[in-house]
């Protein structure tokens, strides 16, 4: 089944907007001092924080709420607003977030690393404010988002651990599917730099080369729907799988690969031109690699090497980022490091494959293709369902 999507809006480190993707423009980074990355990375990309007042969230929320819920918070509210106007949602809209490791901690001064990661965690739950500290960032950030727009459907938060932002997208596209709602509205919050970070992801982070990648804040939202008038593309089928150990897991992108082949088959779009990945540079390289067997004419464009490594939020700028690919028919590809774009034939490019793939082995494939690509995917689904 086709399920329609249309983008919401984004925060990219120092207001970057669609440009980073299709022109040379680079991130502003941020130089990280080793004691507060724990060796793993050498340069950050950052997000300002917000104080939420022109979502018209309470005076409590804006001063107990952390700055990661924060983001989301009022990315998804005002994604909401510019797509559905003041139109308030229902028991038919489900909400659907991934989210990262949070420290509670705003106050700005980081607790100093001295090398034994057991008197971090020690300090860090001494000296955290209790209140903070109580906070849980999955509920709050969930609830805060439903009470100002009224969502009373279906609802999902994802863990940072596996690929959360890829199964927020998921869990939306099944339940669509399902008819447990009619709209979702899926973000996705990156995890706020700090040394709680890297600790949380320290076992993973550590088996790459700090120089190959580097952390960065944003946050991202789209809104799925059974409705053709929302739509500016479709997501056309997800697929999940698991590779343990970082190894590309080749009976499980078999099956990947010939979960979405029918998807593509009988249509007029000719071979799938573009992949995004979305993950860890080195892992999503990898996996690049290996898609080439099945999709030998894609271009591969790695997310994370182009705006960093975002978590969940990469995921939700990818969806977003395969449907203006879709409208500017322009083809991207950035595995030697420089980005390349190449612009194709109106028509040419029609489906985008978006490839998650989570630190602890997580892989999710979504199926993006543009708005005809939905109606033909029905029309074959009802030929087959006749004969």
């Amino acid at each position: 089944m086709a399920v329609y999507i249309r983008q919401g809006q984004q925060q990219l480190p120092g207001g970057a907007g669609w440009e980073v993707f299709f022109s040379p423009t680079p991130l502003p980074l941020t130089a990280l001092d080793s004691k507060m990355s724990l060796g793993l990375a050498s340069q950050g990309a950052f997000l300002g924080d917000t104080e939420l007042k022109q979502v018209g969230v309470s005076r409590i929320v804006r001063k107990t709420s952390e700055k990661q819920s924060r983001w989301v918070i009022e990315n998804s509210v005002t994604s909401w607003r510019k797509l559905m106007g003041e139109q308030l949602a229902d028991g038919n809209t489900g909400l659907f977030l991934g989210l990262g490791t949070v420290d509670c901690d705003d106050d700005g001064e980081q607790i100093v690393f001295h090398g034994d990661y057991n008197q971090l965690a020690s300090e860090g739950l001494s000296q955290i404010k209790p209140l903070s500290g109580l906070t849980l960032l999955n509920s709050t950030t969930a609830s805060h988002i439903a009470e100002l727009l009224q969502i009373t459907g279906v609802n999902g938060v994802y863990s940072p651990h596996a690929d959360a932002g890829g199964n927020a997208i998921a869990e939306a596209y099944f339940n669509l599917c399902e008819g447990q709602c009619e709209l979702a509205l899926v973000s996705g919050g990156s995890p706020k730099i700090s040394p709680w970070y890297f600790l949380a992801y320290q076992s993973a982070l550590s088996t790459f080369a700090k120089q190959a990648w580097f952390p960065a804040e944003a946050v991202s939202t789209a809104l799925l729907s059974c409705n053709p008038d929302l739509a500016e593309g479709c997501l056309l089928g997800v697929q999940r799988g698991f590779s343990a150990s970082f190894e590309v897991n080749h009976a499980a992108l078999d099956l990947m690969s010939l979960h979405l082949s029918p998807q593509l088959a009988g249509q007029s779009s000719g071979p799938l031109r573009q992949i995004i990945h979305v993950g860890h540079p080195e892992v999503a390289q990898q996996m690049a690699e290996q898609c080439r067997r099945f999709y030998p004419d894609a271009h591969h464009l790695l997310l994370d090497r182009q705006i960093g490594t975002a978590g969940p939020a990469g995921s939700v700028v990818g969806l977003n980022l395969a449907l203006e690919i879709i409208k500017r028919q322009t083809l991207m590809s950035n595995e030697q490091g420089a980005l390349e774009t190449v612009d194709c034939d109106v028509g040419d490019c029609r489906h985008v494959v978006v490839a998650c793939y989570g630190l602890l082995g997580q892989q999710v494939f979504a199926l993006v293709g543009d708005v005809a690509a939905a109606e033909e995917a029905e029309g074959n689904r009802k030929g087959a369902k006749d004969d």
